[in-house]
């Protein structure tokens, strides 16, 4: 294995080979975008030229192939063969065959996804020449510690059943014995009871002594095809394995181009897949210790020759570099929303679970308990409602203080099923002497500018659904630049300024959403799932007009999560987080004349329902089967009952397209009825 190439060696390859660009297929999640920022940065400073294409669908993914192999059969002469092409998947391709969108006789695929699990067709086909896996070692052996405890699993329930039946039959036995009351009969059946329960034991034994390897016979997963329970098993493991930019920040260590730049994108792309649930808390601390270590002594390296220089003019040109780039400093960041660039009022009231936690989305009533809380910490409502910049740093400090104080006691009142405290290590970057941006605020920044609602003015009558659709696409695009520029924007530009406005725009309208399904009637809550189904257009609530985005659904879905956890938990200390389901009314891409609209607005307008699929997310690190996961792939694979199978295209993987409002609802009952059971 130490022989063969690494991705960075197939690049450099390709590229001295062939000199034509390499093709980035980015992904629209910010662990992907600071990932790319990275790799784009090695491969300018290589000389390699590329093109990037941001892509939010797999449709989009064919366009692109489509697009390059036109112009790789116009470079070729008659009879010649084509030259190859090589693709670089940053944040994709994991669960989706590449064998079905690429033709690996004149494509080099390298994949770089941190979602999990990756699907088994693409580990067979990778073969480190023309299908690559980034990191394809640590995700083979995550593989392999899956189907062997799978395999453990499997033996000790099995030994379980046996000692249950042997138990049985020896009480069966014994009660039968008593009734015949016969001392013979009795010694006759104990011998043949035990004689049994010893080859019950010796074969328990056997079972207890076969080694891991033993233990996974018959699971050759690479060779052979895995059992149907199995397969179901592994694909309902969804997580996040190791981190794109992660991944990319090692690759600059071996090529010696660390930077501070380089170490915050990891870190936002470690802090991404965190905040998109794909990571537990713990394994969350696991991988930024590392990022925490080198922040330190980065810190102390550029503090260092302070202590020996006297000399004025050297310590004024050291601050004014150093205020002209980017520092990065460990920061213990309150889980408030966007508080540093916001209000305390604004940065409680419309964060997920600090507002389900006090109930919030009551709004008469969350007025009042806001201000009651503010009020035993000390803290006036106005004083909260200032930006949070304007207020004397000692009465930051204290009033914050305070208010961590009274959010710890909400906790563990009504929060005991939040895995994660309410502040969290994480890291900061300041350029000169602006604000402190921590990288929860590029992840809330970045996903806010990706759900902006597209213009209204990109609708007209005239315009095909082809060319309407194009049209979105490009306003995505146009969004996803934007998002990928924030990452390293200063606080004092316009278009963090914008951003920031942005985020506030969007969670006053998930906060009046959240207050819209939370009313009687909005959500069916079951033992199991909570979960929408599609009302009649004529009652439907105007709220969730501007929600046919998934990322933007995806907003509403985390605050539904919580909310509906704290108002309809089971218990009073031990609360079950169970699934969301979501459905929303996808808007017509094409506009309607006057005589159209009264007739079929109501109708044709809401043929198609977006479905997003919010749940807690994996409880420990590795792979390990996620019941509610199983169950949403169970329905949505299963096409014997729907007339249209849902589209399951976006990258996101919680997110399907269904057509017709009897679909979409049947969907949601099928989750139910799924739900009732307690196991797969």
């Amino acid at each position: 294995m130490a022989d063969q190439l690494t991705p960075w060696d197939h690049i450099n390859r390709f590229y001295h080979t062939t000199r034509k660009p390499i093709q980035l297929l980015v992904a629209y999640h910010a662990d992907a975008a600071a990932a790319s920022i990275t790799l784009t940065t090695l491969l300018k400073a290589c000389f390699v030229p590329f093109n990037l294409h941001p892509v939010m669908e797999y449709e989009e993914v064919k366009g692109v192939i489509q697009r390059t192999n036109m112009a790789q059969d116009a470079e070729v002469s008659d009879g010649d063969a084509p030259v190859d092409e090589l693709f670089v998947l940053i944040g994709l391709g994991a669960p989706v065959s590449l064998r079905s969108f690429f033709d690996l006789r004149r494509h080099i695929v390298i994949v770089l996804d941190s979602y999990r699990p990756f699907l088994l067709d693409n580990l067979r086909a990778s073969d480190n020449n023309r299908l690559v896996l980034w990191g394809h070692e640590r995700i083979h052996e995550e593989v392999e510690q899956f189907f062997r405890e799978q395999r453990k699993r499997e033996l000790a329930r099995a030994r379980r059943r046996r000692r249950r039946r042997t138990r049985k039959n020896q009480r069966r036995l014994r009660a039968y014995g008593e009734l015949a009351n016969d001392d013979d009969e009795e010694g006759e059946e104990e011998s043949e009871v035990s004689s049994g329960s010893s080859d019950d034991g010796d074969d328990d034994e056997n079972h207890d002594d076969m080694t891991p390897s033993q233990s996974q016979e018959g699971i050759d997963w690479m060779n052979e095809e895995v059992p149907e329970n199995l397969e179901q098993l592994y694909y309902a493991a969804e997580g996040g394995g190791k981190s794109c930019a992660l991944e990319v920040y090692d690759l600059a260590i071996l090529l010696n181009r660390v930077k501070e730049a380089v170490l915050w994108h990891a870190a936002v792309g470690v802090c991404d897949l965190f905040t998109r649930r794909l990571i537990d808390y713990g394994t969350y601390l696991v991988e930024m210790r590392r990022l925490h270590n080198e922040v330190t002594l980065r810190k102390g390296i550029r503090r260092g020759p302070l202590d020996d220089v006297t000399e004025e003019t050297v310590n004024r040109h050291h601050k004014i570099a150093s205020s002209n780039t980017m520092q990065l400093v460990n920061l213990d960041e309150d889980q408030l929303f966007l508080l540093r660039h916001y209000s305390l009022w604004g940065a409680m009231w419309y964060h997920p679970v600090v507002a389900s936690l006090l109930s919030l989305h009551h709004v008469e009533d969350g007025t009042g308990t806001l201000r009651q809380l503010l009020a035993r910490c000390g803290v006036s409502a106005k004083l909260a409602q200032q930006p949070w910049g304007e207020i004397p740093d000692d009465v930051r400090v204290e009033s914050l203080r305070l208010v961590h104080q009274e959010l710890k006691q909400a906790l563990r009142t009504r929060g005991s099923f939040v895995k994660w405290p309410t502040r969290i290590w994480c890291v900061a970057r300041t350029t000169g002497y602006s604000v402190e941006v921590s990288t929860f605020d590029v992840c809330t920044l970045f996903t806010a500018l990706l759900a902006k609602v597209p213009p209204g003015a990109m609708t007209t009558e005239e315009a095909s659904e082809a060319s309407m659709k194009e049209k979105l696409r490009e306003f995505r695009r146009e969004q996803f630049w934007r998002a990928h520029d924030v990452i390293d924007a200063d606080p004092n530009s316009k278009l963090f300024v914008a951003a920031v406005q942005e985020a506030k725009m969007l969670h006053e309208s998930v906060a009046t959403a959240t207050s819209a399904l939370m009313q009687p009637g909005m959500i069916q809550s079951t033992k199991g799932i909570h979960y929408t189904q599609p009302s009649d257009p004529t009652n439907a609530s105007t709220a969730l007009e501007t929600f046919g985005c998934p990322f933007r659904l995806a907003v509403l879905a985390e605050h539904l999560l919580f909310a509906l956890t704290v108002e309809r938990g089971l218990g009073k200390y031990t609360r079950e987080v169970r699934p969301v389901l979501l459905s929303c009314p996808v808007s017509r891409l094409i506009g309607l004349n006057s005589q159209q609209k009264q007739k079929d607005e109501m109708i044709q307008s809401e043929e198609t329902f977006i479905v997003l699929f919010a749940h807690e997310g994996p409880t420990k690190e590795g792979l390990s089967p996620v019941v509610p996961v199983a169950r949403w792939n169970e329905c949505v694979t299963n096409t014997e009952d729907f007339l249209v199978p849902p589209l399951r295209d976006f990258i996101r993987r919680d997110t399907v397209i269904v057509d017709g409002r009897e679909s979409t609802a049947h969907l949601g009952e099928m989750l139910h009825l799924r739900s009732l059971t307690a196991t797969l």
